[in-house]
């Protein structure tokens, strides 16, 4: 007898007969697949971790741990053990806003805001209190719960402090970590990190020093605990292991790497270099740019930043913050060789800085440049294979895509007859067509989404003037206006952050510079003209402002 689980054909008899369907059941099949793999891992992962998105550096236990001795001290307690009271609040408050569907955020917002004013009402007994790494803690949560606003300003004084209090620890150096039992010492080893991490994040999207720079660390980078981040075998495992100490691992590799950059950015800022500094300059970049491909060579195929293989899984959050600042760290180096040549070829007492590289990528100023445009489409491509995520980790990220259509537009405008125009433009569109979506989900994009209607609308006008070969025409004049400001951009990370966030020299800038590009229209004198209203502290009582 003919088994009644199989029906009345057998699996190839189906695929002969209707074929098109059995595509289709095909492509749910693995449509299915992957949200089972998500699933499992969202199972699989505490939301304690899965906020954490540079690194684990607060265990689910320890946190259960404090819970338990809040509850049982009672609510009169806060003053006894303000770093307790901080933590538990801020993570009360993070964890509320990563849990809400999107449609649901405006009406839980001031319920998230409420558990954080809680927190922050005892800043000041915290930063009164002597150093602990209790207090550290509480600073981090309190700077995770701020990054996922818009107001930068304020993540920024809170991962500042925390490693002021670090620094008077002396959590930098080894001798801290004698006679601490190897499990104590290794979780303070994480928060050190996590704390350097978050203050080099800083850095490298606002221009703000960090109070640690890349040589004050004499301690071993954070251990991998008990699995290797990207072995190859079954992704959704693999993924799930990467908020412990392997993601921790990698996002300090790249923060000693921010932090370099950002010393050679402020370096040639300057524009007043000899050549010998100027070759010198080149050669660190060269050496940047170097480690930073090997950490891209050491990866597996398919994880890598920009692969296209076959089979590609879609990315965590995490994953994919590695990969954009893996990105954009190269895109900013390749800014700076750019100007560097620049002004070697503007300065005949220089021309031996072009000849004297050895590097094959950064041989001319305009190779450089094309090397940011690419790191700018694997940007745009690692948003495209992002698993869907809660808006307000979505917005910590937001700032890499625009920055990067940014970026082609600059090179469409410059080069639109090239042979990546076209591709760069469709690019650009996708990045509207992504928002478009976050929208029609409850997520409030829609001056983020004209403002990149707009930067699409140029792009492809400057493409069918190209085509149709109409060069004196009213939008020709436009086009080398937005050209000249353009060329005069040296980080385009910052200048997207000037959008979003509300750090007042990036605000500024950001306004001068698209206000005869951009149709702005009502403006939030402390706020960039992107920043949703949702996202604003003002809106719920705790206001940060120039």
């Amino acid at each position: 007898m003919d088994d009644p689980a199989q029906g009345p054909w057998a699996t190839d008899e189906t695929t002969q007969i209707l074929p098109a369907a059995a595509k289709k059941f095909a492509a749910f099949a693995a449509f299915a697949a992957d949200v089972h793999a998500t699933m499992n891992q969202m199972q699989a992962r505490p939301v304690i971790e899965e906020i954490q998105l540079r690194g684990v550096f607060l265990e689910e236990e320890i946190l259960l741990h404090q819970l338990d001795e809040h509850y049982i001290a009672g609510p009169d307690d806060r003053d006894r053990h303000p770093c307790r009271w901080m933590t538990v609040c801020s993570l009360l408050g993070i964890s509320t806003l990563h849990r809400t569907d999107n449609r649901s955020l405006t009406a839980i917002s001031p319920i998230a805001w409420a558990f954080f004013k809680n927190a922050f009402a005892m800043y000041a007994e915290l930063i009164a209190r002597g150093p602990a790494i209790s207090s550290c803690e509480a600073l981090l949560v309190m700077a995770l719960f701020m990054l996922r606003t818009a107001d930068a300003g304020l993540a920024a004084q809170l991962t500042a402090a925390a490693a002021h209090m670090a620094h008077m620890l002396g959590l930098q150096k080894q001798e801290y970590y004698v006679g601490l039992d190897a499990e104590v010492a290794e979780r303070h080893k994480r928060i050190l990190w996590a704390v350097y991490i978050l203050n080099a994040d800083v850095t490298h999207r606002y221009g703000i020093p960090s109070p640690l720079d890349e040589e004050s660390i004499v301690i071993e980078l954070p251990e991998v605990e008990h699995c290797h981040v990207f072995s190859p075998g079954d992704h959704t495992a693999r993924l799930a292991r990467q908020h412990r100490g392997g993601i921790l691992r990698q996002q300090a590799f790249f923060a000693v790497a921010q932090l370099r950059i950002h010393k050679l950015l402020e370096r040639v800022s300057s524009r007043r270099l000899s050549m010998q500094e100027s070759t010198d300059l080149l050669e660190a970049v060269t050496k940047i740019h170097q480690e930073l491909e090997e950490w891209k060579c050491f990866l597996p195929t398919e994880t890598q930043p920009s692969s296209r293989a076959y089979g590609t899984p879609r990315l965590e959050m995490p994953v994919a913050i590695l990969h954009y600042t893996y990105l954009s760290c190269i895109s900013k180096i390749s800014m700076t060789a750019a100007v560097l040549l620049d002004m070697a070829t503007l300065n005949p007492d220089m021309q031996e800085v072009q000849s004297s590289t050895s590097n094959k990528i950064f041989a001319t100023s305009r190779m450089a440049r094309a090397r940011c445009a690419m790191a700018a489409r694997g940007t745009l491509d690692v948003l495209l294979r992002l698993q869907p995520q809660p808006f307000t980790h979505l917005w910590q990220t937001l700032c890499f895509p625009l920055s990067a259509i940014l970026v082609l537009l600059s090179e469409t405008l410059a080069y639109p007859a090239s042979a990546h125009a076209e591709t760069d433009v469709e690019l650009i569109h996708d990045f509207v067509q992504y928002l478009e979506r976050l929208k029609s989900e409850g997520c409030e994009v829609h001056r983020l989404l004209n403002g990149c209607r707009t930067i699409w609308s140029i792009a492809t006008c400057a493409l069918i003037a190209s085509q149709t070969d109409q060069k004196v025409t009213v939008f020709e004049q436009t086009r080398e206006s937005i050209c000249s400001k353009f060329a005069q951009v040296v980080d385009w990370l910052q200048l997207a952050e000037g959008l979003l966030s509300n750090v007042p020299m990036l605000t500024s800038k950001a306004r001068k510079f698209f206000c005869d590009i951009l149709e702005l229209g009502e403006l939030d004198e402390n706020y960039g003209d992107f920043a949703p209203e949702i996202l604003k502290s003002s809106n719920y009582g705790f206001l940060f402002s120039n």
